[in-house]
């Protein structure tokens, strides 16, 4: 998906070769770089087991990377952030239902800020999360991260919204798709999204969820 945005984003007058040739310089490059870090990880995987890391290490437990408001006892801590979280969804939907926008793309943006407004809801993502079936041993994070990145994702997202709505008669196909883009990589960080990171384990290699929220403040 970058990589297209890359290619087809880049000004008109440049021609098409040249994006290409240019991004795969800067592909190379950034290949080259993190082999600095791949190699040695490669020479000496054999002496790790992957497998065993989480009996040794729980926070790096697949079900840990979600964001979610844990405990009751934390939401008191984050109540002003829950408040304002309700606000600017009141507010965004009342533009979601006034903007020039198809009933489909209407219905994305409110079930993309009901998704994000039910993690709020203290011990309902941790539950979900049991429900997938994934094995977590505790839903404790250090400084509290999960419930920070929660609300963290949560408001870039929904000015996100908001602000399209406001663009809506101007804005382009570019923006429409980074709009869906940036809202995918937020539910991909909810517990709501447990069931795909079972089914396809893979995926955490490639990328902890809770990195996604770079990529939702990059679309916005």
């Amino acid at each position: 998906m970058l990589i297209g945005y890359a290619v087809f984003s880049r000004k008109p007058e440049l021609p098409l070769p040249k994006r290409i040739a240019s991004l795969l310089i800067a592909l190379e490059l950034g290949v080259g770089i993190s082999g600095v870090y791949l190699l040695p990880l490669i020479a000496y995987q054999h002496l790790f087991e992957l497998p065993k890391m989480h009996a040794i290490m729980p926070m790096g437990e697949l079900g840990r990377f979600f964001v979610y408001l844990p405990s009751a006892g934390l939401s008191q801590r984050f109540a002003s952030q829950t408040g304002g979280a309700a606000c600017l969804s009141l507010v965004a939907a009342w533009y979601i239902w006034r903007a020039a926008l198809s009933l489909f793309l209407r219905i994305c943006m409110a079930l993309t800020l009901l998704a994000g407004l039910a993690m709020m809801s203290p011990g309902f993502g941790p539950k979900l999360i049991f429900l997938s079936g994934l094995k977590v041993s505790a839903f404790v994070t250090p400084g509290d991260y999960a419930a920070k990145m929660l609300f963290t994702s949560f408001y870039t997202g929904a000015l996100a919204i908001l602000a399209y709505c406001l663009i809506s008669k101007q804005a382009s196909a570019r923006e429409k798709w980074l709009l869906i883009a940036g809202s995918v990589y937020f539910v991909l960080m909810l517990p709501w999204a447990a069931p795909i990171w079972k089914a396809i384990p893979q995926l955490s290699r490639a990328c902890f969820k809770n990195r996604f929220g770079l990529r939702v403040s990059t679309y916005v």
